[in-house]
């Protein structure tokens, strides 16, 4: 169980007609860093914090209270993976980083336990088939992010998974321009 190391506080500014409260959510017990990564409607917020032996671990914590309410799992032993997006249900999408030619679409589900999501179609000879990256998710499941397409080209298209266990879908370029052999979905909403 993950506790805070010390006493959450809390700011409140007033700016115009907004009010906004900043939280600082603090370390985990003998450690050095945190970082609030995605926060849902519910006051849900997932990030990363080191703990005492400087091992990266995933809290989730409450918004209002600044308590850790939840872990969600290392993807792998050595996992550098990124929660980017919560959503109102508790699952998560974020990517694995092995280095700046590889990665690795992550999904979480409500009790944090990670899985790692379906490349498109082909294999990337150099780098093998772990070429994908999850930016959001919505309230439905569903996650976008990238993919590298097959052979010959390799290039990073914009994908749709309709859960973690379905298949990319490729969502193509926007056309011709300075970049068309790239596209990335950052997002997705509900309709």
């Amino acid at each position: 169980v993950m506790t805070n190391a010390g006493a959450v506080t809390s700011i409140t500014y007033t700016v115009g007609a907004w009010r906004i409260t900043r939280t600082d959510l603090g370390l985990l017990p003998g450690g050095s860093a945190s970082s609030a990564r995605a926060i849902n409607n519910p006051g849900q917020i997932a990030g990363l914090a080191t703990d005492s032996t400087f091992a990266l671990q995933r809290p989730v914590w409450d918004a209002n209270t600044g308590a850790i309410v939840g872990t969600a799992d290392n993807f792998d032993p050595a996992s550098t993976a990124v929660p980017e997006h919560r959503n109102d249900n508790g699952q998560m999408a974020g990517t694995e980083s092995i280095n700046q030619n590889i990665y690795y679409g992550v999904y979480w589900n409500s009790t944090g336990q990670a899985f790692g999501l379906p490349p498109l179609a082909g294999v990337d000879p150099f780098y093998g088939f772990r070429h994908t990256k999850a930016h959001g998710i919505n309230n439905l499941g569903q996650i976008a992010g990238a993919g590298k397409e097959g052979a010959p080209n390799y290039y990073l298209h914009a994908v749709l998974w309709q859960n973690k266990d379905s298949p990319p879908q490729d969502l193509g370029f926007l056309g011709k321009g300075a970049h068309v052999d790239y596209s990335e979905a950052l997002g997705v909403n509900d309709w």
